[in-house]
């Protein structure tokens, strides 16, 4: 569904993904905030673990919300204990440590971002690129506590 589409009402949960820069237009921006605004919630996270795509998405979030601002999620937060237990966020690479973040708006989690790639590229298939994204390894487990505690919440 386009961002900018009325369809969007129709879903509680959308998801943002990508690779490279980006910006939204004011149609676009104005369509976010009233979904936001409106109960719905938003899980994006960086393609490939796409740097500028992560950049880009914490611009837009930033010129959303200039009075908010995105906050690590500890793992004890209860997103990480809807349907399955996670200690940690594993990544592909070992030299970085996976964190997703969260935005509260009207006193409840509405965005959640990973700059880490929340795909499955392991079990993609041979279609994959394989990019050499640092991916996050526990991501099908960290997902579905993500939809879980969204739809309950």
């Amino acid at each position: 569904v386009e961002l900018a589409s009325d369809e969007i009402f129709a879903f509680p949960f959308i998801i943002m993904t990508g690779e490279g820069r980006f910006s939204l237009s004011e149609k676009d921006r104005n369509q976010l905030q009233a979904y936001l605004k409106g109960g719905g919630f938003l899980l994006a996270s960086a393609g490939c673990s796409n740097r500028k795509w992560a950049t880009s998405f914490k611009a837009v979030m930033a010129d959303l919300y200039p009075e908010q601002e995105m906050q690590k999620l500890d793992i004890d937060h209860p997103l990480f204990h809807t349907l399955v237990d996670i200690d940690r966020i594993v990544a592909s690479k070992g030299s970085q440590v996976g964190a997703v973040y969260g935005m509260n708006l009207d006193d409840r989690l509405a965005v959640v971002f990973s700059p880490l790639g929340l795909n499955d590229t392991a079990n993609a298939g041979g279609g994959c690129c394989c990019c050499g994204g640092n991916e996050v390894r526990n991501s099908k487990q960290i997902n579905a506590n993500i939809v879980a505690y969204a739809l309950t919440h």
